[in-house]
């Protein structure tokens, strides 16, 4: 990769967090070698600083039940330090909420 490239990682959110940010897709610009925390870090400073804690609430509009890389379910701060590379997709599953 030239020097001063960039991985571009693809960030679907959904539910009430996309209703917040105002967007199902977020785009994240990385150094090559970035993993997974500076993911969230990046997220937080772009996007929302809420990303950097990623609660896991069903009240909070930026609850998160499951983190789904490229298919493959992750999690954090367990994988924080999985490295990315360019066009991973993240999917930021929220809790499904309901019955009686």
């Amino acid at each position: 990769m030239p020097a001063g490239a960039t991985y571009r990682v693809i960030v679907h959110v959904y539910d009430r967090m996309r209703d917040s940010l105002g967007t199902g897709t977020l785009v994240a610009e990385l150094p090559p070698g970035a993993d997974l925390g500076k993911l969230f870090a990046e997220l937080a400073a772009r996007y929302d600083p809420r990303f950097a804690a990623l609660p896991n609430d069903e009240n909070s509009p930026f609850g998160v039940n499951a983190l789904v890389l490229n298919g493959r379910r992750v999690s954090m701060p367990r994988e924080a330090a999985l490295q990315l590379s360019d066009g991973d997709e993240l999917h930021l599953i929220p809790p499904i909420g309901g019955g009686a």
